[in-house]
């Protein structure tokens, strides 16, 4: 159907692997058929796109119980995928749908040009520019070459190879009829859910919610050995003592 799997289920289970994390990226369209929308799963650890629905014909408010339903499906060690989205346009009705059903792990924005500086309150998604959009695909394309990005999708890969700079220094995409969902055409949509789910990966440890070490009053908080858990991020960490 729409969705695209490039990853081993749980035979028993049909899950796909928890022993890693998650982001995904999303691109939307406005469902008439005109453009599609992508929804892209990467994990985190290996680069890899484990998973992929591309649709022309929904809208973007109907998108989110998909977004949602592979964010939890793919839950990883964190419990839920870290999402981004394109919110101009079409994201927007996407990024207040998602904020009203209270999902857990989703990127707010921050200013590209200051290093450290909080998520702005309210303001959910990736927003597009000129530079924004640049700044992206240029990350993309460093990860791809240096294989810490990788697609298995011949669509997606020819979508990557179709943006290009026009005569005005903009960067475009040529628009080519989709055959395998039907779509009039196609905008590069594929490329964009890659780079932002590479613009994810970056992001995603920022909203992490601080990981628990010793329960308050245990023998290990007393002790004062919480410190030594600092530098260690692996979850598995506090099982021992549990």
């Amino acid at each position: 159907g729409r969705l695209s799997l490039w990853c081993d289920l749980d035979p028993n289970t049909f899950a796909p692997r928890m022993n890693t994390n998650y982001v995904i990226g999303c691109d939307f369209a406005q469902g008439v058929e005109s453009s599609q929308t992508v929804i892209a799963v990467m994990d985190r650890t290996s680069g890899e796109i484990v998973a992929e629905y591309v649709d022309p014909s929904i809208a973007p408010h109907e998108a989110v119980y998909v977004a949602e339903a592979l964010g939890y499906w793919f839950g990883g060690q964190m419990g839920t995928a870290f999402i981004t989205w394109e919110a101009n346009g079409p994201g927007l009705s996407f990024g207040a749908e998602m904020f009203r059903r209270s999902y857990p792990f989703m990127y707010y924005r921050r200013d590209p040009n200051r290093a450290g500086d909080p998520p702005i309150k309210g303001k959910l998604g990736w927003w597009s520019t000129q530079d924004t959009k640049q700044v992206m695909f240029s990350n993309l394309s460093q990860a791809t070459r240096e294989g810490t990005f990788i697609t298995y999708c011949e669509d997606g890969v020819d979508e990557m190879a179709a943006w290009i700079f026009d005569d005005q220094g903009k960067m475009v995409c040529g628009t080519l009829r989709d055959q395998s969902t039907g779509a009039q055409a196609r905008h590069g949509d594929r490329a964009i859910g890659y780079g932002l789910c590479v613009f994810a990966r970056s992001e995603a440890p920022s909203f992490e919610k601080q990981r628990e070490r010793f329960p308050v009053g245990s023998t290990g908080n007393i002790a004062g050995l919480d410190e030594l858990f600092e530098e260690d991020d692996d979850k598995n960490t506090k099982e021992w003592y549990l």
